[in-house]
């Protein structure tokens, strides 16, 4: 893939990335109107699979660029994933996706089988809820 090949492939996966943030801020918007814990699951489940989508765009886009040795991108992408204890930007993005899934997964698992999950389930999914809305607030303030 040719240097001009990866950015516009970068370029496309930002638009991509933009639509996703726009649909991020209106489930925001919805998760802080919703006052019941039990309708607002399916809208915290719906922005962390935004969340998810993203990182999954960005990594596509990092691997491309590191196959083609596209540094601008990589550069750019680096202020998304700033990283840390010399991992490299892609081993950043797929922590952040794991981290995505298993909070999906607790989730999806409280919609679908609420009495199933233990305590040790229910605390992380205090947080979860917790980091989601938090993420909402401050989506609720950016002008996109």
């Amino acid at each position: 893939m040719s240097l001009e090949m990866v950015r516009a492939l970068y370029h496309d996966i930002l638009k991509k990335i933009l639509l996703l943030e726009i649909e991020k801020k209106s489930t925001s918007r919805r998760i802080l109107i919703q006052k019941s814990e039990r309708e607002r699951l399916p809208l915290i489940r719906d922005f962390l699979q935004a969340d998810l989508s993203k990182h999954r765009l960005l990594e596509k886009v990092a691997v491309s660029a590191v196959q083609n040795r596209v540094d601008e991108v990589l550069d750019h992408i680096s202020q998304f994933y700033p990283s840390s204890e010399g991992l490299s930007q892609i081993e950043c993005i797929r922590i952040e996706s794991a981290r995505c899934e298993q909070m999906l997964v607790l989730i999806c698992k409280e919609i679908k089988h609420p009495e199933t999950c233990t305590f040790f389930e229910r605390r992380v999914l205090s947080d979860i809820k917790k980091y989601v809305i938090d993420q909402a607030r401050e989506y609720a303030r950016v002008n996109l």
